[in-house]
């Protein structure tokens, strides 16, 4: 199994684009967490 890892400055989109890919509802949270995936590593 891969994961991806997205990685860019605040406010990019990186977790919309996380969402988007796993065909989530966009909802949007600041934090500053790591959320693991099966697909992916969301750094928040």
């Amino acid at each position: 199994m891969k994961r991806l890892m997205f990685i860019g400055p605040s406010q990019c989109g990186k977790t919309s684009l996380t969402q988007s890919l796993r065909g989530e509802a966009l909802h949007y949270k600041k934090t500053q967490a790591i959320e693991w995936s099966p697909m992916a590593i969301d750094i928040r």
